[in-house]
């Protein structure tokens, strides 16, 4: 039930489906997936005593109760629109645990940034996705705000350059930049200042290559690793494991 739950909302993040398709779907997360993390034990039977009640299944590990409290807030956060974040209804925001704000087409990010700042205790999830070339006003604005929880850059044009643009969010846990083939393994070094990244995706970015996997280590937190379309294969792993990749 935890890997169907966590891997579900993870394809929710990288794509624009609702949550109930989401959830309905049974997505392969290729890399280091949760699925390798410690998940309980399924329930076992004694051979020994026929018809003896089931031993009741192993709790989650600490580490994977974590993540999944990163899924939970985003399955359970408030969805809100851009045009709703209003000094009018800064008190009813900042009821909320977390909100996921999605940006589609363009971004105006800039305009809501002043209300964003007064809700510091909210998580907040950013979605900004199908917007060809986001402006460098807009990304200044993700510097500002501290409680970022959760970024998707998805379909976005999104370059080496721009990337220098996340350097400072290391409030951020999980990071998705698929759909940006512009990016490559070099960019990426922008972003291992991100020490607190559990979830990291980069589909269909194939000029990310295997040379990135040297840079894990800047991850120490991460657990799943989404690399379906990108320059890195599975057999890359194992490579690295040997010392093989640099």
């Amino acid at each position: 039930m935890y890997r169907t739950l966590i891997l579900s909302a993870l394809l929710l993040f990288a794509n624009q489906a609702s949550y109930a398709s989401a959830l309905e779907e049974a997505p392969v997360v290729q890399g280091i997936p949760v699925a390798e993390a410690v998940l309980p034990e399924a329930e076992a039977i004694d051979p020994d005593q026929p018809g003896a009640a089931a031993i009741p299944a192993a709790p989650a590990a600490p580490k994977v109760e974590r993540l999944l409290k990163i899924v939970e807030s985003y399955i359970n956060g408030k969805k809100v629109l851009p045009s709703e974040v209003t000094e009018r209804n800064v008190f009813k925001l900042s009821r909320a645990e977390s909100i996921i704000i999605h940006f589609e087409g363009t971004s105006n990010l800039r305009d809501i940034v002043p209300v964003l700042q007064k809700l510091p205790m909210v998580h907040l999830h950013l979605e900004f996705v199908s917007i060809p070339g986001i402006k460098d006003a807009e990304l200044k604005c993700l510097n500002v705000l501290r409680n970022i929880v959760s970024l998707a850059i998805a379909n976005c044009q999104f370059t080496d350059e721009q990337l220098k643009s996340l350097r400072f969010c290391t409030s951020i846990i999980s990071l998705l930049l698929n759909d940006n083939p512009g990016i490559t393994t070099k960019g990426m070094n922008s972003i291992i200042r991100l020490n607190k990244l559990r979830i990291l995706g980069i589909k269909n970015n194939p000029k990310i290559t295997a040379g990135f996997l040297a840079k894990l280590p800047s991850f120490p937190k991460l657990k799943t690793f989404s690399i379906d379309g990108s320059g890195i294969k599975i057999e890359d792993f194992a490579q690295i494991n040997r010392g093989i990749v640099s």
